[in-house]
This record gives C-alpha cells, structure tokens and sequence, in this order.
C-alpha cells in the first residue's frame, strides 16, 4: 500500500513536469516560426521594393525615350542634332536660316519655291482667263461651273479668284512680295467693278461656303484687321523712283525744274489712285461676304434645317441635286 501510494503521488508531479516540458517545446517552436516569419517577410519586402525601384526607373527610361523618338519625327533643330549624332547626316552651315516664334527654322529654297509656283500658276490663270470660274493651263483657257437658267452666256461667280485671295495676301509678306501688287489690284478692282453673285443659275452650296464665303471672310482679316495690303504704295515708289533717276543733277542746273517736274508725278500718283480703287477701308471682301451670305440663307428653308444642296443665289431658292441623289454635305 504505501508503495502503491508513492507511486501514486508520484504520478501527478511527473504528468505536469511532461505538460510543461511539452508547453516550452511548443513556444519554442511558435517563436522559431514567427522568427522565420518575420525573416520571409522581411526578405520580401527589401526583394519587393528592389523590384518596384526597378520597374519605376525602367517606366522612366522608357518615357524618355519615347518622347526623343517622337521629338525626332518632327522637323527641326533637334531632329537635325539627333541625325547628325547617329551619323546619318551631315553637319551644315546654318547661319543663312534664322528661327522663328515657333522656334521652326524656315526653309528659304521651300519658301521661294512656293511663291514661285504660285507666280507660275497665277500669272497663267491672268493672261488666259482672268475672271473665269476654272483654269485648263494644257489649252489655255477658262470656264465657269454652272450654266444660266436663262439660258443665256455661263456667269463667273470667281470662284478661282475668291478662293486665291488669302493666299494672295499671305504671299506678298514674301520678300518679293511686292511683284504681286500690280496683279493684287487689277484683282481687287475686277470684284468692286464688275462681280456680282447676282446670277441665275444653281450653285453647290457646300462650294460657296468653304470657297467663296470662307475665302471673303479670310481676306477681310487679312486685308483689313492685319492691314496686309499687297503693292500699296509700290506704284508710287516705282514712279518716285524713275522720277528722281530723270531728274538726276537736273536740280543742280535749275532748281525750279524739280519743283516742275514734282507736277506731272502728283498728277500721275493720283490718276493711277483712282484707277485702281485701292482702298482697303472701303471693307469691300467683308460686304460681299455678306451679300453671298444673306443670299446662302434661302438654302436653309428646311423642316430639318439641313441645307439644299443647292442654291439659286439670283432667286434665293434652295433645291436638291440629281447628281447627289437629295444628299446633303454638312462637312
């Protein structure tokens, strides 16, 4: 009996000690993995941020790049830089080109060869068929688009000299701009004189809008809001300047004869003025552009609103086109 009671006694004692060695093994053993827990993370984080710095700085690059490489594509003085860098063109003298607001160097031989061009065309349209509504350079002639209803002679309308006004005024801010004088007035003085849009016949009314509208309204600002005035005053200055070529050591001899010989050129000056009827005051493209516009309004007499496509500017009623099915171009 007291042998079993020892043992007996024993026992509970021995139970705990084996939970509590068991217990410590088990913190042990949780403590050993957060520790590892915490080292994984640890390591994913620092390999995490490696990562996210790398990919940042390759967003970069890449961004930089693309942006060179679209900076390359356009024209200009880094395209040029790049070029010459990779060795795929050559280094030139620049010095006769000069930047501008746009920071765009201006190509003078493109530039003249525009103008040029234009000369060309314009001077053969003047010669052959100054007024027309079309120009055929191969038979040197001229047309116009639309046949009366009267059955009468076709009408221009100036559909080619309309439409060629702003780029008139846009070319005589060339350095020889001011040979295109004569021609900007003789041009000018055939719309005040002897146009009209008076005419019976139909006309496209997507034409008139872009072309003639359009074309009236630009050059009212560039003629009269900028004051772009080709040739105004190179008439003057050709005669002055003959005169005083005429007139040279001939003031020396006989002073009065300078003050005589003054006469005639005032005479002419003024004589020439009134010739030409220059007078960019007089708003001439802008009041045209609204006698077109007041008769383009009959087009627009629709339960849509949508025009006709096309119009009788004479009678201002709006009709459809057989040759567009009724179709109507709001382009």
């Amino acid at each position: 009996m007291s042998t079993a009671n020892a043992n007996n006694a024993r026992t509970p004692l021995d139970s705990t000690s084996s939970r509590n060695a068991t217990d410590t093994r088990k913190r042990s053993s949780n403590k050993l993995a957060k520790k590892s827990q915490k080292d994984k993370s640890k390591n994913g984080s620092t390999k995490g941020a490696a990562g996210s710095a790398i990919m940042n700085a390759l967003f970069w690059v890449l961004s930089i790049g693309f942006v060179l490489g679209a900076l390359a594509l356009v024209p200009g003085p880094l395209q040029d830089r790049l070029l010459v860098a990779i060795g795929r063109l050559e280094r030139k003298d620049t010095s006769g080109l000069y930047p501008v607001k746009t920071k765009i160097l201006a190509d003078r031989e493109k530039r003249a060869s525009i103008f040029r061009a234009f000369q060309h065309a314009w001077f053969g349209y003047e010669r052959h068929a100054f007024g027309a509504d079309e120009y055929h350079p191969v038979s040197q002639s001229g047309s116009n688009l639309t046949q009366s209803q009267s059955s009468g002679p076709s009408t221009s309308i100036g559909y080619t000299i309309i439409d060629t006004l702003d780029m008139f005024l846009l070319l005589s801010l060339n350095e020889d701009g001011a040979s295109l004088g004569k021609s900007y007035r003789r041009t000018r003085k055939w719309l005040k004189e002897e146009h009209t849009f008076d005419v019976d016949a139909n006309f496209n009314t997507f034409e008139l809008t872009i072309r003639l509208l359009g074309g009236l309204l630009s050059a009212h600002w560039a003629e009269y809001e900028v004051g772009i005035t080709p040739g105004l005053g190179t008439q003057e200055e050709e005669e002055d300047e003959r005169f005083r070529a005429s007139q040279t050591g001939a003031s020396d001899a006989n002073p009065a004869s300078e003050e005589q010989g003054r006469k005639p050129f005032e005479r002419s000056t003024r004589r020439n003025d009134e010739d030409d009827h220059y007078d960019p005051s007089d708003m001439l493209y802008l009041h045209k552009a609204v006698d077109l516009a007041d008769r383009l309004m009959g087009a627009f007499t629709t339960r849509s609103g949508l025009p006709w496509s096309n119009i009788n500017l004479k009678t201002r009623v709006g009709s459809s086109s057989d040759q567009e099915h009724g179709l109507v171009s709001t382009a």
